[in-house]
């Protein structure tokens, strides 16, 4: 093999590692848009389940008053 041969190898052997990290940046691209995604859905579902905690301990805090006033009721003579 020729000088020239070993070159023109080297330059097509550059030209398929350029090609191939282009594709590999590519597809981290996409991992990475994937990841950015998934991680605002996981965002939105963790701030739903905080509100559907908020809202039921602030139904759990009205339904304990009411009990307690219905308990109470017949005791202090008071009705609803």
């Amino acid at each position: 093999m020729t000088d020239d041969e070993r070159e023109d190898e080297l330059a097509d052997n550059m030209e398929e590692v350029s090609r191939l990290a282009a594709i590999i940046c590519s597809i981290s691209n996409d991992i990475n848009f994937e990841l950015e995604e998934q991680s605002e859905q996981c965002a939105r579902i963790v701030d739903k389940v905080r509100r559907r905690r908020r809202m039921h301990s602030s139904n759990r805090v009205v339904v304990d008053i009411t009990v307690k006033l219905l308990i109470e009721a017949p005791r202090t003579g008071t009705s609803f």
